[in-house]
């Protein structure tokens, strides 16, 4: 069986929208979600403002994911 690992940052917000969060690091996310949208998948509608950085690419150990998700995060510091 293939395990399927993957290493995210989020934040999350009822006030903060994702464009805010984003003008806010300079880092452009590779999720959002906006409060209360309608989405096809999953049909919830989202209850705050989310932000991500994902890191889901196979073949990499978990230190690895978290390294590449770092490094995306750094220029914030």
């Amino acid at each position: 069986m293939r395990v399927r690992q993957y290493v995210y940052f989020a934040l999350k917000s009822d006030g903060v929208s994702a464009a805010e969060m984003t003008a806010r690091l300079g880092i452009e996310p590779d999720e959002v979600a906006i409060r209360g949208s309608r989405r096809a998948e999953p049909m919830i509608r989202p209850a705050s403002h989310s932000w991500k950085v994902v890191c889901r690419q196979p073949y990499m150990t978990v230190d690895e994911q978290i390294d590449h998700v770092l490094d995306r995060l750094l220029p914030a510091a």
